[in-house]
C-alpha cells in the first residue's frame, strides 16, 4: 500500500516536505510529516531558484484503518 502527501509547489529549494514515520494506532495509520519553509533573518541563503514539488510517498503493509495525518515540527 502507498501513503502519499502533496501540498503543491514550493518557490525554492528552500522549502521541503517529508513523512517523518507511520504510527499504527489501535484504530487508525498516523502519517506525520514536516513543511519546511525557509525562516529568513537578515542573513543570506542560497536556495534554488526553481519551483520544487513538495510531494512524499511511503510504502506501507496493506491496511484497512483509516489514515489521518498530522504535521510535526521534528
Amino acid at each position: 500500500m502507498v501513503l502519499g502527501i502533496t501540498q503543491g509547489s514550493g518557490p525554492s529549494g528552500c522549502y521541503s516536505l517529508l513523512i517523518r514515520r507511520i504510527v499504527e494506532e489501535e484504530t487508525e495509520l498516523r502519517v506525520e510529516y514536516s513543511l519546511s519553509e525557509p525562516n529568513f533573518e537578515p542573513l543570506i541563503f542560497l536556495c534554488a531558484t526553481v519551483m520544487v514539488p513538495l510531494t512524499d510517498f511511503v510504502e506501507v503493509p496493506k491496511s484497512d484503518k483509516p489514515v489521518s495525518f498530522k504535521r510535526t515540527n521534528a
